[in-house]
């Protein structure tokens, strides 16, 4: 998940970079169960195995962390995607001209 993201700040305006983003958010989801930072009915999941998965978890501070990172990453990784994309509509840009 964090390749993703760590490529999509690297080249923001690349093809790849929103389907990057939209690849990780359900591993960002799983890790917010897992950190119990929502709980799997939150997240619609209809079956037992994320119920066991927080059972089941880690040291609570650790998955914490890595969800707190992640989420900033995440939000990181969106806003340099949409300023890339305005800065292909301004006229006059070096990307806009090739």
């Amino acid at each position: 998940m964090t390749v993703l993201l760590r490529n999509v700040l690297r080249d923001p305006a690349s093809i790849h970079a929103r389907s990057d983003i939209q690849t990780a958010e359900p591993f960002l989801q799983l890790l917010a169960i897992l950190a119990g930072e929502r709980s799997a009915e939150e997240s619609g999941q209809r079956n037992n195995f994320c119920s066991d998965l927080t059972r089941e978890r880690g040291p609570p501070d650790e998955l914490g962390k890595m969800y707190q990172f992640c989420t900033e990453l995440t939000e990181t990784a969106k806003q340099a995607v949409e300023r890339a994309g305005s800065l292909r509509t301004v006229p006059g840009n070096v990307a806009e001209q090739g």
